[in-house]
């Protein structure tokens, strides 16, 4: 009951606000309150032991300092154990409510230290930007415009590396072994996919429906909360259906991975592939009311680094007029 109720005290955004006087509204609450509950008092002198020990606050995180008061708190705890443990027999029975109490404490206070010692880190791009990253085991990512990825800041020895991705991305990952001498996975969680990986260089965009396209090694995914397991091969690419199935396919050398290079690589894709690629790459809306324009193929090879001079190359080799507006764009047929 006891560690319940200290639970939901450190859940409390307003009775840490109280701990370290940072809310006048929160210090005048608990303050009332401590005053109409005296019963309480021996749990919030608990509770904010645990805050102040920890210097609760979830802003920037002095690791060195961190840890200090951790040690320092275990150390208190200990110390005012083993002087009830040198007195009489009825204090003897007080030591061991107070030393369960203590022990159900400190994991409490270890999940919490855990929890800030080793945050997530999050990575965005913007709409212009593209950026190359390493990840906590050096394997390498590539992150598209306007895309987010986060993971832990550290990765212990024999866990499961994981990755969150929004966007699109490019991943070089390194096979890396555990304590039993196999290989340690690497997992990356889309809205709608996980894909489990051992070493390989593969693509994943989740910009209009989840696509994974793999350039060398091997790949398993499936859908969240589903067991069935597709394995990817070179040369291959898997995306989420409109109606929440994987289809396998052969890799079009196209837009799924030549953007790594600052470039897109047509092979008989449409222009309605090209318009979602443009609207997810430059934040933008493409308005083309003449349906019939999107089936429209293109093949061959265009620079994307600058925007107008990609429009112009449309225009040019499908016979359009493209009209760009504070953000919006419209294509309209020669006629």
């Amino acid at each position: 009951m006891l560690m319940k109720k200290l639970e939901k005290l450190l859940a409390s955004e307003s009775f840490v606000n109280y701990v370290h006087r940072r809310n006048q509204a929160d210090i005048t609450w608990w303050e009332q309150w401590i005053k109409e509950n005296p019963q309480h008092e021996e749990l919030v002198e608990r509770a904010t032991l645990v805050v102040y020990s920890l210097r609760f606050n979830p802003g920037v995180l002095d690791e060195r300092v961190t840890a200090e008061q951790w040690y320092k708190l275990q150390a208190r705890i200990r110390k005012e154990a083993y002087a009830v443990n040198n007195t009489t027999n009825s204090g003897r029975k007080q030591f061991y409510r107070f030393a369960a109490a203590c022990m159900g404490l400190l994991a409490l206070v270890g999940a919490y230290y855990l929890f800030w010692y080793n945050p997530k880190i999050i990575y965005e791009t913007g709409i212009a930007q593209k950026a190359t990253l390493k990840l906590p085991d050096d394997s390498e990512v590539t992150l598209n415009r306007n895309s987010a990825i986060q993971f832990l800041k550290s990765w212990e020895k024999d866990t499961v590396r994981q990755v969150w991705l929004q966007g699109e991305a490019y991943f070089k990952v390194n096979r890396e072994k555990g304590a039993d001498g196999g290989y340690k996975r690497f997992e990356v969680h889309t809205d709608q996919l996980i894909i489990d990986v051992v070493g390989t260089a593969f693509s994943v965009n989740t910009f209009g429906g989840d696509y994974v396209s793999l350039e060398s090694g091997r790949v398993d995914l499936r859908l969240k909360g589903m067991d069935d397991v597709y394995t990817l091969f070179p040369g291959q690419m898997a995306k989420v259906n409109d109606a929440g199935h994987i289809e396998m396919s052969e890799l079009k050398v196209g837009p799924h991975i030549s953007w790594v290079d600052g470039k897109i690589t047509l092979n008989d894709n449409s222009l309605g592939e090209v318009i979602t690629f443009i609207e997810h790459s430059y934040g933008l809306t493409v308005h083309c009311d003449e349906k019939d324009l999107l089936g429209r193929k293109l093949s061959g090879q265009m620079r994307i680094d600058n925007l107008d001079d990609l429009l112009a190359v449309l225009e040019k080799v499908l016979d359009l007029v493209i009209v760009k507006d504070h953000g919006n764009v419209k294509i309209f047929a020669i006629k």
